[in-house]
């Protein structure tokens, strides 16, 4: 894994060393302060991008592939999903699960999104459905959004929150509403 500078396509320092496997989720923090990394190994990392060191910060739950990780817009959860079927929430600067796994997909998870303004989770995944969660609560929010043949690899929010995208493997795009318009 590297980071690149976009200005200059250059590499910015050595690669990043770390997981035993495929790389397979990344993102940076709101901030970018911190750079967190989820793979095929099972586990998640977090990088300072400035120092290019992995923090000792365990992230230890999921079982096998960690295909997603996703920073809250104020930077103080991590959200991770895995091959497990689950969603998890971590406190980033301890690597401290907050609450129980977040359980309602019947296969893997394989992309999270939350919305602007936090107060809304997105999951979907191998079941080709997307889930809402109260990420403060760990409570589902609304009915399953469903209406994809076949996993969904893909979901992003409006820039004001009300609405949710999904993109699915069956080549369709969906449009659904999570707020007022």
């Amino acid at each position: 894994m590297r980071l690149w500078d976009p200005h200059t396509g250059k590499a910015v320092g050595k690669a990043l060393r770390g997981h035993s496997n495929e790389v397979v989720g990344i993102c940076f923090s709101p901030d970018g302060q911190l750079l967190a990394t989820s793979g095929a190994d099972g586990g998640v990392r977090l990088w300072d991008p400035r120092t290019q060191r992995q923090l000792p910060v365990p992230f230890d739950g999921h079982r096998g592939t960690v295909w997603a990780v996703s920073f809250a817009p104020d930077g103080r959860a991590l959200a991770t999903a895995g091959a497990d079927a689950t969603v998890r929430l971590w406190d980033p600067a301890r690597g401290v699960q907050l609450g129980a796994p977040l359980s309602g997909h019947a296969s893997a998870v394989y992309e999270l999104a939350f919305s602007p303004d936090g107060r809304l989770l997105a999951s979907a995944g191998e079941d080709g459905v997307a889930l809402l969660w109260d990420p403060a609560t760990g409570k589902r929010v609304g009915s399953a959004l469903t209406g994809h043949d076949g996993a969904v690899g893909g979901l992003a929010f409006s820039p004001d929150g009300s609405l949710l995208a999904t993109a699915g493997w069956d080549g369709t795009l969906r449009r659904w509403i999570t707020g007022p318009l």
